[in-house]
């Protein structure tokens, strides 16, 4: 054993100092007695329900052994992945927060090796005691699915598949702590928030979406070892008029491939947020890549051969696409959007002819630019969509992407003017601002009784997130009045930002 894991520690000295932290005695016996219970406690219940005329339990009976099987094998396949994501995420982020409250994380920065071994140290390690627990669960899943008839094909499928899900889960989890908690100095239950409530979101979000997301296209064909009731027809996903769940080739290619480069970009993430914690999130230039890919993909399921010339399918395809590219522009423009010592940083060193190349590519500049060129990539791929659709509400929805358009180009620059005022916590209060912009103008006008029919441009203008209610009451007078009076706002933010610039450039030059 000391000769195995000297071999560990010589291939990966993080994998080494994470086993040794986490394999005591009594952790270990814990995550050995908590599967096995689960199990004994599984095959009781069970017991009860053996196929027999005798019968005689208050559930039902099973119908006949391969059904009795099949339960079991069911019951297991979900609460693998829910245990393992829930735990793993838990642990993963607790850890990583941990590390920086004790100062050692800062240690960990200054090892000689790069940032992807010591990664993959935290995802093998951090985690042993869940993996431990799960591979507990794996004899009697395999079992009571080949005794139930299921096909060897989908355990290959099943795991290799919750591998992937896994890695990426994982890898977001370290993003998300590095990014967020990880680097707030917290003691006590207020260390952990991080790690409940990104296991919480785990649990009622990314678990379902392993299970839902795969059986309906990669298990399609296998309908009915997942679910016990086959009479809902479940339908067909699309990814640009790519039948996903009608080739079991393709499906798989497109779900590994898409986790792969999501994980790619978190792992970007990941190498630049470790070695430099007061860095944007993304650099300027992959946010472009970034962007193009993401809407490329969002768009491609909005592409349905059976929905042409339905005008009210097309119209919620306009909301729904308004929701996410809103929630898309939001995220980047936190991401991108630099902090007040890397703009005086940038103000010191980045004036002069190159100027405007700093505002595109340059990390430290004002962000306002490069939300702007994200903002061209993705609306100019929505607006490409509609524009060669049969969407019979072409006008409309165009419409409603330069509202999007607009809308952003003003909350960015209220974000920026806020990073760079001279006050305590200013992320805090710029996210504040956002939320407060965009759920109370909402509230009040509900509660005045201020509706898309009666007030459309109130809605357009003060609605945020909500304005794409007001956008089939709205006419084209109103979209272009709405743009206007948004754009006003928008310029005399700008000009507020350029003199905050200029007095920075006018302190730095001064010292």
């Amino acid at each position: 054993m000391n000769t195995f894991l000297e071999q560990i520690g010589n291939f990966n000295p993080q994998i080494l100092r994470e086993l040794r932290g986490k394999l005591k005695m009594r952790s270990v016996a814990v995550a050995i007695a908590i599967p096995i219970a689960f199990q004994f406690l599984l095959l009781l219940f069970q017991s009860q329900r053996l196929p027999s005329e005798l019968c005689q339990t208050p559930f039902r009976c099973a119908s006949s052994w391969a059904v009795w099987w099949q339960d079991q094998f069911r019951t297991l396949l979900y609460a693998i992945p829910y245990s393992l994501f829930f735990l793993g995420t838990f642990s993963l982020i607790a850890d990583l927060t941990q590390e920086n409250s004790k100062g050692t994380l800062n240690f960990i920065r200054l090892s000689p090796r790069s940032s992807l071994t010591i990664f993959l140290g935290k995802l093998i390690g951090v985690p042993i005691l869940c993996y431990l627990g799960v591979l507990l669960l794996v004899p009697l899943h395999i079992i009571s699915g080949l005794a139930g008839g299921v096909a060897i094909g989908f355990f290959i499928s099943y795991y290799l598949l919750l591998i992937a899900f896994a890695f990426f889960i994982f890898s977001l989890a370290i993003a998300f702590s590095l990014v967020g908690f990880a680097e707030q100095k917290q003691i006590g239950i207020q260390a952990y928030g991080g790690a409940i409530f990104f296991s919480f979101i785990t649990l009622i979000f990314f678990s379902p979406l392993f299970i839902l997301w795969n059986a309906n296209t990669t298990w399609l064909g296998w309908q009915n070892f997942l679910f016990v009731s086959q009479s809902v027809d479940r339908g067909i996903v699309e990814w640009w008029y790519l039948p996903l769940s009608g080739n079991i080739i393709i499906a798989h290619c497109f779900t590994l491939g898409n986790i792969g480069l999501i994980s790619y970009l978190i792992w970007q993430i990941l190498r630049r947020r470790f070695y430099n914690p007061n860095a944007t999130v993304l650099s300027k230039g992959f946010s472009y890549f970034a962007s193009a890919y993401l809407e490329v993909l969002i768009l491609g399921f909005l592409q349905r051969a059976d929905l042409i010339n339905n005008t009210r399918i097309y119209n919620i395809q306009t909301f729904f696409l308004y929701i996410i590219n809103f929630f898309l522009i939001a995220g980047l423009t936190f991401v991108l959007t630099p902090k007040r010592q890397s703009v005086m940083e940038w103000a010191r060193y980045g004036r002069g002819a190159n100027t405007i190349l700093d505002l595109i590519w340059y990390d430290k500049s004002p962000s306002i630019l490069a939300i702007a060129i994200n903002l061209l990539i993705t609306q100019s791929l929505v607006i490409g969509t509609i524009v060669f659709s049969a969407n019979p509400n072409k006008v409309g929805s165009v419409l409603v992407v330069f509202l999007l358009i607009v809308q952003w180009l003003f909350y960015a620059l209220i974000l920026q003017n806020i990073l760079l005022a001279k006050i305590k916590n200013p992320l805090t209060w710029g996210i504040g601002t956002i939320l407060t912009l965009t759920f109370f103008p909402a509230i009040v006008m509900g509660i005045l009784g201020f509706t898309s029919k009666n007030a459309s441009i109130l809605w357009l203008v003060l609605g945020s997130i909500w304005s794409s209610y007001a956008f089939l009451d709205a006419s084209v007078n109103d979209f272009i009045a709405s743009c206007l009076i948004l754009g006003i706002c928008a310029g005399v933010a700008v000009s507020i930002l350029i003199g905050k610039i200029r007095a920075m450039q006018t302190a730095v030059s001064t010292n």
